[in-house]
């Protein structure tokens, strides 16, 4: 993230952060109103992304800078939104975590047949079987007759392996 500061957001955008929107305080073009919500959503990844001083800011990072100052701004951060909503930037869903932790809390894939992450379905054996994957290694955690027992089993790993608990939720 180019470096900016809590006081030059501030000076140019309000921050709610019980609704996570940023109005704006100045007019920054004639396309924009002094009290329009600022920015857009980038359709290709779904991030609110806003143009102040003519850099492009993801909203979640100026919500960020906004809320706790400027001890982040300089650094590279990964602020995850819990609910997987990449456009809910309220303060609480949006937390620092490492790459790592991160990963652990992805939204439930769209590919996803079972409806739960880390759980399939194979017809041949009539069988749920229930993974996780740790540190780039597929941990095989059993095969089961119900999809209720796989699922259990991938709860069980998810909290022995620090996942969050929104993982797999779906967006």
């Amino acid at each position: 993230m180019k470096s900016i500061t809590q006081a030059e957001i501030k000076a140019a955008l309000h921050y709610s952060s019980d609704t996570g929107v940023f109005t704006w305080l100045i007019k920054p073009s004639k396309n924009t109103s002094i009290g329009g919500v600022a920015g857009y959503v980038d359709r290709a990844r779904g991030y609110r992304k806003i143009t102040l001083n003519g850099d492009l800011y993801r909203a979640h990072r100026l919500a960020w800078v906004y809320f706790y100052g400027d001890e982040f701004s300089n650094c590279e951060f990964i602020i995850d939104h819990i609910n997987h909503n990449k456009d809910d930037n309220r303060i609480v869903n949006l937390r620092i975590c490492s790459q790592l932790d991160n990963c652990r809390n992805y939204p439930l894939s769209k590919r996803n047949k079972t409806g739960f992450t880390g759980v399939s379905f194979r017809s041949k054996k009539g069988l749920y079987y229930a993974t996780i994957k740790v540190l780039n290694k597929s941990i095989h955690l059993g095969a089961f007759k119900t999809i209720e027992l796989a699922i259990a089993a991938r709860k069980e790993a998810n909290v022995k392996y620090g996942f969050h608990e929104m993982h797999g939720a779906k967006s």
